[in-house]
């Protein structure tokens, strides 16, 4: 007598699910959505379809609590591990890995960070502008200018002129920390605005597609003779022309 073959349970499971899938398309095409959402978690269970658990904050907290009251090399731990993975259908990987991203810290930041909250972004950008350029005004040989304290009370006490006119700003408006950090966020540092522009190479493909002039002033207009030229042996000949 022959030895009958193992059926091969995954595969009847999945040709089960998938005619079962179609037929509930079909019927939901023909009755609605609803059936389809009614029998899809009745269907998965019935054929050993468990849905993951989501970890929710608060089994974390009590893992956690539970874990904390154990030594780090107990048995213990790693039994409240398993059974907590098992419970919830994760790895003990997942399950570290969500512990540890919990109890890192993180950086609380306002919803409106960036943005300037004592004046409009134009207002305030447009006296970091006078700022920046009282600093390079006031800047010598040396590199040294005066510092963003003193610029801004410069223009809180005395006042700017400009093209529109006195600019004078309240007294007290602005802190030189948030100043200093506008500063660098739009650019007007005194290290950007001192930097040199990035060097551009003229190249072309081809011959001709580029002409490049040097319009420096040279040493050479100021010598009646070329350092070259021998006196003993008379100037060069041009070149006679070529015969065609």
């Amino acid at each position: 007598m022959a030895k009958g073959k193992k059926l091969n349970i995954p595969l009847i499971k999945s040709t089960v699910m998938l005619g079962l899938g179609l037929v509930i398309g079909v019927m939901g095409a023909l009755t609605g959505i609803g059936m389809q959402v009614a029998a899809a978690p009745t269907l998965g269970f019935m054929l050993g379809y468990a849905p993951e658990k989501q970890l929710v904050a608060e089994a974390l907290i009590d893992l956690h609590r539970r874990l904390s009251a154990l030594p780090s090399r107990s048995h213990e731990r790693r039994m409240i591990m398993k059974e907590t993975a098992n419970l919830y259908g994760v790895s003990e990987q997942t399950l570290y890995r969500a512990l540890a991203q919990r109890a890192r810290p993180r950086a609380l930041r306002r919803s409106d960070r960036g943005t300037p909250r004592v004046l409009p972004q134009d207002k305030l950008e447009y006296y970091c502008e006078l700022i920046a350029a009282i600093k390079v005004r006031t800047s010598n040989k040396k590199g040294r200018h005066l510092s963003t304290g003193e610029a801004i009370r410069l223009i809180e006490e005395f006042g700017v002129e400009t093209p529109d006119g006195l600019i004078k700003a309240q007294k007290s408006m602005f802190k030189t920390t948030t100043v200093n950090r506008y500063l660098r966020q739009w650019g007007y540092d005194h290290e950007t605005l001192r930097r040199q522009p990035a060097a551009v190479r003229f190249q072309a493909e081809h011959s001709n597609d580029c002409w490049q002039f040097d319009l420096s002033p040279s040493d050479l207009k100021e010598i009646k003779e070329p350092l070259w030229l021998q006196a003993n042996r008379g100037a060069p000949n041009p070149r006679p022309p070529e015969s065609s």
